[in-house]
């Protein structure tokens, strides 16, 4: 509508410059249109097509069977131990309280740093939920875990956890800070020494809960 506007104003100076007698006079009144149209145009209001889209209902980023484990030379996390090691079978897809949820048995693996394709956009200014929870964390002596949730570059959850420590559930609000396409890569990281179990229960996105 705007273009329209602006094609009007220009084709009325236009057909009034052919009634001039004076070339200067012609480009003079026709530069001053041009001008006014541009300021018009410039001044009206925008729609913006991402205030006037409806707000999408919370949605998981993420499902527990799809993740994969990171192959060293790729992983964005710089603490890997010298002795990672985490074989298939300490990962795996299961319930929970009858929720579906992707597990770590740290007994068996020390250290892993797992992506998964977010399963929806993000809109920036969504907000994102993180749930985890661990069972009792115990070691032959005193440590810390390290579990972080993040989103391409950008961290969602990042807690470093006392151990021994009784279980317990870390849980997150976060804004958006930035959109993100579907398929940006989302990582989940943990290390952690002695026979403890972890499970990432939620990655959402959408309005505030």
């Amino acid at each position: 509508m705007r273009k329209l506007a602006l094609i009007a104003s220009v084709s009325v100076a236009l057909v009034a410059c052919e009634d001039t007698q004076s070339p200067r006079a012609a480009t003079a009144q026709l530069d001053a249109a041009l001008e006014s149209a541009l300021d018009d145009a410039s001044a009206s209001p925008r729609q913006d097509a991402a205030a006037d889209r409806p707000a999408r209902a919370r949605g998981p980023l993420v499902e527990p069977e799809l993740w994969e484990v990171v192959p060293e030379a790729e992983d964005p996390f710089t603490d890997r131990l010298p002795d990672a090691s985490c074989p298939e079978d300490a990962y795996m897809f299961e319930l929970l309280a009858n929720e579906p949820v992707f597990s770590v048995d740290t007994g068996r693996c020390n250290y892993i740093t797992a992506r998964h394709p977010a399963l929806r956009a993000v809109d920036e200014g969504e907000t994102l939920v993180a749930r985890i929870w661990h069972f009792a964390l115990n070691a032959g002596e005193s440590a810390r875990a390290h579990v972080a949730l993040r989103i391409n570059e950008s961290d969602v959850l990042d807690e470093s956890v006392p151990i021994p420590s009784e279980g317990g559930l870390i849980a997150v609000e976060v804004e958006a800070k930035e959109a993100y396409p579907e398929g940006t890569p989302v990582f989940f990281h943990l290390h952690n020494h002695g026979d403890n179990s972890w499970s990432l229960v939620e990655l959402s996105a959408g309005p505030k809960p």
